[in-house]
């Protein structure tokens, strides 16, 4: 019952398009898993990471569309903030 609660709020918080809340909702439930709680920095902060170089060469190549799962998105290392600290301008688009 527990994991169809937190899956439930994460569904609720993807349609809600809060990348903020779903990292956050994603990280205390990595962290809660023993066997999940050291692959967050090879899973998400790692990968973000090194996706930024990539992301800044294809976007500076021509004009792009960049799709990531939405636990990438939110945190501190979260590919929003991460291209944010570059100085790029990140909105998020909008779907009813």
């Amino acid at each position: 019952q527990k994991h169809i609660d937190v899956f439930k709020k994460l569904v609720v918080a993807y349609k809600a398009q809060n990348s903020e809340e779903l990292y956050i909702l994603m990280d205390a439930q990595m962290k809660s898993e023993n066997d999940l709680k050291d692959l967050q920095g090879a899973l998400l902060d790692d990968r973000n990471k090194d996706w930024i170089p990539k992301i800044e060469k294809a976007i500076g190549e021509k004009s792009s569309f960049i799709a990531v799962g939405g636990g990438h998105l939110g945190g501190k290392n979260g590919i929003v903030n991460l291209l944010r600290a570059k100085g790029y301008k990140i909105e998020a688009i909008k779907i009813n």
